[in-house]
């Protein structure tokens, strides 16, 4: 399994969440145009492996209210529901 590799280096595996919180942050500030649906496939996937990276190393978390919100996918809104994700993480 080829998370396995990202899981192992601690400085390899801090980089790659780092750069993916930053891809999706980035994908995030600039989707409301249209140019951005371009990058929805790489940015899903990139999230999707991050996803497994922190799974893999707290299993107990995976139910948590307090994980991070994927991003939503191409062409929906997200505020109603990073808002009701906002309130049930800060409330």
């Amino acid at each position: 399994m080829q998370t396995i590799a990202l899981i192992s280096p601690d400085p390899l595996r801090r980089d790659f969440l780092g750069h993916e919180r930053l891809v999706s942050t980035l994908y995030g500030a600039v989707k409301p145009d249209l140019a951005a649906l371009e990058f929805a496939g790489r940015v899903a996937c990139l999230a999707a492996i991050a996803e497994a990276i922190r799974t893999k190393l707290n299993p107990n978390l995976a139910d948590s209210p307090l994980r991070s919100t994927p991003p939503a996918p191409p062409g929906r809104g997200t505020g109603r529901r990073q808002m009701a994700s906002l309130k049930i993480s800060v409330g």
